[in-house]
């Protein structure tokens, strides 16, 4: 039998046996670590700025932005014909991914702009996340294809991880007004 690594892993954790229950508890303060590491990183970052944090976007955006290119080349060389829309279709992606967008035409050029601190904090966290999932695949060698598709849900286990703790839908921006900011 062939499985993917989500559902070899769901087999796991719904098994009622031992060994189940060793994966379920694996998973369970894996996913706490996790979570431990994001509010410690939540928390420094509460200290800084805004603007800060939009630079720091900015370079991680940079650095995806520059593999995304290397990315190109990579799909080109495997006979991607429609190669040169990874750049947007990576970023809808991920803005859909993190709820702050439903469709493309959401995003203009003040998009990142609108972004609150929290908010900059995670998309900055999913970009590095594709970032290196692309890097490291294609080392790899993997089809281009599904480079695509496990950056795709890297960043979604990310968001299922993050989610359920913090709201990450943008406020209305007659609503953002008077809100506390980390």
């Amino acid at each position: 039998y062939f499985l993917t690594i989500g559902v070899a892993k769901e087999l796991a954790m719904v098994e009622n046996n031992e060994k189940g229950r060793k994966v379920r508890k694996y998973f369970i303060r894996v996913e706490k670590e996790y979570l431990n590491l994001i509010t410690k990183d939540m928390t420094a970052g509460a200290l800084k700025s805004w603007e800060q944090l939009r630079l720091e976007g900015k370079y991680a955006r940079n650095s995806l932005t520059d593999t995304i290119k290397d990315f190109i080349e990579y799909a080109k060389e495997q006979d991607s014909k429609n190669a040169d829309r990874y750049y947007s279709n990576m970023t809808i992606t991920t803005y859909k991914a993190l709820t702050f967008i439903e469709k493309a035409e959401d995003i203009d050029s003040n998009f990142r702009n609108s972004l609150e601190k929290l908010q900059l904090q995670f998309l900055g966290i999913a970009e590095i996340i594709v970032l290196k999932t692309m890097e490291i695949e294609m080392k790899k060698k993997t089809p281009y294809k599904e480079v695509y598709q496990i950056a795709k849900n890297k960043v979604l286990d990310f968001v299922s991880v993050v989610s359920p703790v913090i709201d990450l839908k943008p406020k209305k921006r007659e609503e953002k007004q008077g809100i506390f900011e980390f």
